[in-house]
């Protein structure tokens, strides 16, 4: 006898190879069929087998492409490359040297400034006070160095001494045995000692003069302690950044102003490196801003640099030139072309 379950089972094992068969012979009918597993048919308490997940396929990473550059066009004995750019070649960044809370801020965004001009004053009064304890310790010091009494003493002493003694030898010559031996050894230890006073008055002025010398060195590093609360400008230049305010604390090393110099700009652009290197560099370049008025004189500089590294792509280098801009008619950012004499 067949159990109802094994005919529902036997029923639904040849609908699936009738369905399969479909399936084979009309791919159009399959395609709106649903797809019968054989965990549909699995009895009742036995679990699924599950399917392995399908192993991704890895793509391919793609090269990064260089971007290209316009090739450079030689005119005659010249060399034009039309992508060229300005680019700042002083661009200073002014910080604290010591922490200290900020006094004075001298100057705004857009000042023209100076070599050794005040930018910013940091509060000072303690290093002053320091600067006055140690200024009057080397003077004190000074005027013991210079003190030679007892060097005078000593010599005063030797002299004295030395006459003495003379004396008394002489009057054992002319009258034998009016100063006893013992009187004249103390006279001649006497001398002795008169003349090592003298060296020893010349030790404690040499160690005098050294704690001077050590005492006005210290009053120097208080006052180069102070100089360092004046902030100055490092460079000529305009001011563009004013981090710094009034009552702010600073520690060393943070930025308070920040300087850049219009008077040189740095022209950059790309060359083949395959036909040109550093026989380049030195020679006279032109350049002409983007827009520029035809009757404007180009800016003239030199190349200062040609780098000796390539692109594996494109075979291009980096080139750099530096031009006066002492007029001020160019800025940082612009393009323009690039005339390089041959």
């Amino acid at each position: 006898m067949i159990s109802r379950f094994q005919a529902s089972s036997l029923a639904i094992a040849v609908l699936c190879v009738t369905l399969q068969t479909i399936r084979l012979d009309t791919p159009s009918a399959a395609a709106q069929l649903p797809e019968v597993t054989t965990q549909e048919v699995m009895p009742p308490g036995v679990p699924p087998v599950p399917t392995p997940p399908a192993t991704p396929v890895p793509e391919s990473t793609p090269v990064p492409a260089s971007t290209p550059v316009p090739p450079a066009r030689e005119d005659g004995d010249a060399i034009t490359i039309s992508d060229a750019q300005l680019s700042l070649i002083e661009n200073t960044t002014v910080a604290a040297e010591v922490p200290a809370r900020i006094d004075q801020v001298l100057v705004r965004e857009g000042d023209e400034v100076e070599l050794g001009q005040l930018l910013v004053h940091l509060r000072d009064d303690v290093v002053r006070a320091e600067l006055r304890a140690a200024q009057a310790a080397a003077t004190a010091a000074g005027i013991a160095a210079d003190n030679d009494v007892d060097i005078r003493f000593a010599r005063r002493s030797f002299e004295v001494r030395q006459k003495e003694l003379e004396m008394s030898e002489f009057a054992n010559q002319r009258f034998a045995g009016s100063v006893p031996e013992s009187e004249l050894n103390k006279l001649r230890l006497t001398v002795d000692q008169a003349r090592l006073s003298i060296e020893q008055a010349d030790h404690q002025r040499a160690i005098a003069q050294a704690g001077a010398a050590e005492k006005a060195s210290a009053a120097d590093v208080v006052k180069a302690k102070l100089a360092r609360h004046s902030i100055l400008s490092p460079t000529r230049g305009t001011i563009v950044e004013v981090p710094a305010k009034p009552g702010q604390w600073i520690d060393t090393g943070k930025p308070v102003i920040r300087i850049v110099s219009l008077d040189k700009l740095r022209v950059e652009c790309f060359i083949d490196g395959r036909r040109y290197g550093s026989e380049l560099v030195g020679k006279t370049v032109q350049f002409r801003p983007l827009g520029a008025h035809p009757n404007d004189p180009p800016a003239v500089g030199k190349v200062t640099f040609v780098s000796p590294e390539l692109d594996v792509f494109t075979g291009q280098t980096r080139l750099f030139a530096d031009l006066e801009n002492r007029q001020r008619r160019m800025n940082p950012g612009m393009k323009g072309s690039l005339s390089i004499s041959r």
